[in-house]
């Protein structure tokens, strides 16, 4: 599959029987979730927020529970790439220019290898992953619950990227 625009992929497959009627709080779980959120998390202004969602792109897809949902890859300025898929959990690969060392703080295991198979796709010959964070801080792969995603992503942003909040309190 050749990678296409986010916002040109939730046009093709929002409207479909799967997307409407099978699971649509799935479905529209996952799409509010890197279309919305996680770009606002990444970034802290209108302008590169917007400029990081018409980035956001889809490089690959795989059923779960019926439903097609999306392999995403997010370019940053940095040079990072991530690539975030999900499977009653969130798998999130991380490509990085340069060592990530941050304290997770617990938010996953960090020695877990997640398996390559954790979201079949023919084209990409599965999801895309890479050694565990104990072992890779440049390239690894990461699981987790819905509970902990946006908390990992804030600690990327803010200790990686060296996004800095505006507030002053």
């Amino acid at each position: 599959m050749e990678p296409i625009p986010l916002s040109q992929w939730v046009q093709r497959n929002s409207t479909t029987p799967e997307a409407t009627l099978v699971n649509p709080r799935l479905f529209w779980h996952v799409i509010n979730f890197v279309r919305d959120t996680l770009p606002k998390v990444l970034t802290r202004t209108a302008t590169k927020c917007n400029a990081l969602q018409s980035k956001t792109e889809v490089i690959g897809m795989y059923e779960l529970h019926d439903i097609c949902l999306p392999i995403v890859r997010i370019k940053l300025p940095d040079g990072t790439a991530l690539f975030i898929a999900y499977n009653d959990t969130w798998k999130v690969s991380v490509i990085s220019p340069r060592d990530v060392e941050v304290d997770f703080m617990g938010l996953f295991d960090p020695s877990w290898r997640v398996s390559p198979n954790c979201c079949p796709n023919p084209g990409l010959g599965g999801f895309l992953t890479h050694r565990p964070f104990v072992k890779d801080r440049k390239h690894f792969t990461l699981e987790l619950p819905d509970q902990r995603i946006w908390t990992f992503f804030w600690l990327f942003a803010y200790k990686v990227l060296g996004i800095q909040d505006n507030y002053k309190g």
